[in-house]
């Protein structure tokens, strides 16, 4: 019987390399990369996933890394499914998106307070 597999995308980051006349091409590539869990136990209350591969047969795998999923949980580490993978990994781009957004604001109100107080002298509060 094969073994139970979850699954989890995840965006990489890859440097460019070089170039053809032996120039660092800074270019960056990013890809989408779907990563396969093993289950090794199932519990009444979620699942524990082998973080590594090995022989799934004997049991025998390399390192010992593992992570317990709740079932109920709504943010998962991985999922039963390639479709629920899918949606997880929009959830979590779009959250790293809006907190990265915030940031953005925060950097450009502190810009903003750091020039009045360099125009005037006096101190300045932004409430966010």
């Amino acid at each position: 019987m094969p073994p139970e597999i979850w699954y989890r995308y995840e965006d990489k980051t890859y440097a460019g390399g070089i170039n053809e006349d032996g120039d660092w091409d800074g270019d960056v590539i990013l890809k989408v990369e779907l990563r396969a869990f093993v289950v090794l136990r199932r519990t009444k209350y979620g699942v524990w996933l082998a973080l590594t591969f090995g022989n799934y047969k004997t049991g025998d795998f390399i390192g010992t890394g593992r992570r317990f999923v709740l079932n109920r949980s709504v943010k998962r580490f991985a999922c039963p499914t390639v479709e629920q993978a899918v949606t997880s990994f929009i959830a979590r781009k779009r959250r790293q998106a809006s907190i990265y957004d915030k940031r953005g604001a925060k950097a450009l109100a502190a810009i903003e307070i750091i020039k009045h107080i360099q125009e005037h002298g006096t101190h300045k509060q932004i409430i966010l």
